[in-house]
């Protein structure tokens, strides 16, 4: 089977032959399989949102090839149905609500499918339930009078109501309470034991451990890792910082510590100190 996405020599230059050419992507080759979740991590200016923007054709290739879903985005003139199923849910997606209700909203994507009514309902029902959403309170109020995280979540179910193939999520929990973020986290997760094929682009290394397969790493706009998160901590790369716990382990390791130097998460800390102490003579404490 094909794989659902794959890049060959993707470039893209913004601007290309002006006093303004800045050059994005350079030589960026991956591939996703059907169901995978992959992480696209890397420093600030490093080409993510870029790369994302090609993938429901937001932008198009200056150099190389990109398929999508047997698409091939340079050369496709059917951008529209590739849009339905290849949902991009930006960063604070909320601060792009417009319409009157939220049922209109999470409605607004399957209406231009221009699917039947009653299709419509039974995906506007299906993605709010699925980011925990109570439809029957919240039906015929404003989006806009909703708290953030009801905000972020309602832009969400907006995309997921056209239930795309493909689901690419933007820092989908940058700016949430704790209880928002365990809601977002816990509906991607479905998604995922569903079989979606999902691009998740964080800053939170937690966050990416907790969902993703692997992880591709840009640095310039070039790919530096595609693989193993962990290994590519270990390996360095320069725009790569571990997690506060990550850090804690790694001085506890330079100190004598019998602790691994590649722990991403709090509770993967919590373990490895725990059976560090087991180990460690109470003089040495």
């Amino acid at each position: 089977m094909a794989p659902v996405v794959e890049a060959q020599d993707l470039g893209y230059v913004y601007m290309p032959g002006t006093p303004l050419e800045q050059r994005a992507l350079q030589g960026v080759s991956f591939a996703i399989e059907a169901g995978e979740c992959v992480g696209l991590i890397g420093p600030t200016g490093c080409g993510k949102s870029t790369l994302i923007s090609h993938l429901n054709g937001l932008l198009r290739p200056t150099e190389g090839r990109l398929t999508v879903l047997g698409r091939d985005v340079g050369n496709t003139r059917d951008l529209r149905s590739l849009r339905f199923e290849v949902g991009l849910v930006f960063q604070s997606p909320e601060a792009q609500l417009f319409e009157e209700t939220v049922f209109a909203e999470i409605a607004y994507g399957p209406r231009n499918m221009r699917l039947p009514a009653a299709d419509i309902e039974g995906r506007v029902v299906r993605a709010a339930a699925l980011l925990g959403l109570d439809l029957d309170a919240l039906r015929q109020r404003s989006p806009l009078t909703l708290s953030g995280g009801e905000q972020r979540r309602v832009a969400m179910a907006s995309i997921l109501s056209m239930e795309p193939t493909v689901l690419i999520f933007d820092e989908p929990t940058a700016g949430l309470d704790p209880e928002g973020r365990a809601l977002c986290l816990a509906a991607i997760q479905d998604l995922i034991r569903n079989g979606r094929t999902l691009v998740v682009v964080s800053h939170d290394l937690e966050l990416i451990a907790a969902l993703a397969s692997r992880v591709l790493v840009l640095e310039g706009g070039r790919l530096a890792w595609n693989g193993d998160l962990r290994a590519a901590l270990r390996a360095g790369l320069p725009g790569l910082r571990p997690t506060p716990a990550g850090r804690l382990c790694q001085a506890l390791s330079a100190a004598g510590w019998a602790v691994p130097g590649d722990v991403v998460t709090v509770p993967e800390a919590s373990e490895a100190i725990i059976a560090a102490l087991r180990e460690q003579p109470v003089t040495d404490l």
